[in-house]
């Protein structure tokens, strides 16, 4: 346990830039009285309704509270979702100014109906094609823009085949990390799987490495 303290009280002041797909994580909670006479399920009444940051936006927000300094770069949709989300990023202390908003795609969204702590249903909505056009181009100002500033001491790439991420940006990032002799930590999807030569740490789960 004093290596581990140790190691985590490392990551104060770090400068960390993450790269990746956001999401809107969300949680319908409620409890079941009765099985609607529509069908054999449950009836949930609601009794709140909460939302945090997911994905990418999930892991910038745990770096932050073991006292690294982030930036996060990632879309969202024109949607009453991506406000949201751009809203409990910065709640939670999280910079939105790369969090870049396209007309393109909706937001990526995870909604969770819970009672009594069982999740009964989730209902996702997102867009996945590949970033294009200006929303490539504005993801790839800001990783460059952050590099060519020399803040950061590491970049992460959080990939949820969600296209934030493609094999353009990923090689610029990759190329402009390198240059400046910075760890890149990889948490890669099937999409891009191919895409992180060179990478310091790769990190797939045991499904995506077989």
């Amino acid at each position: 346990m004093a290596d581990l303290a140790s190691i985590l009280d490392q990551f104060a002041g770090r400068r960390v830039l993450v790269v990746g797909d956001i999401m809107l994580d969300e949680y319908l909670d409620g409890h079941v009285e009765r099985i609607s006479p529509e069908a054999p399920v449950p009836v949930v009444r609601l009794d709140e309704r909460s939302a945090r940051p997911g994905g990418a936006a999930n892991v910038a927000l745990n770096l932050l509270s073991l006292g690294a300094e982030v930036r996060l770069v990632g879309l969202c949709g024109n949607d009453e979702a991506g406000e949201l989300l751009r809203q409990v990023c910065v709640e939670a202390g999280l910079n939105a100014d790369s969090i870049h908003v396209s007309g393109q795609r909706r937001t990526t969204r995870k909604a969770r109906v819970m009672s009594q702590g069982q999740q009964l249903l989730r209902v996702d909505t997102e867009d996945t094609q590949p970033a294009c056009g200006l929303e490539l181009d504005r993801l790839q100002g800001s990783v460059a823009d952050a590099l060519a500033e020399n803040w950061a001491e590491a970049v992460l790439f959080e990939d949820y085949d969600k296209g934030a991420l493609t094999a353009g940006l990923i090689a610029l990032a990759m190329q402009r990390a390198q240059e400046a002799s910075l760890p890149t930590i990889v948490d890669p999807k099937n999409r891009n799987f191919w895409s992180y030569k060179g990478a310091t740490l790769f990190k797939p789960n045991l499904a995506e490495l077989a």
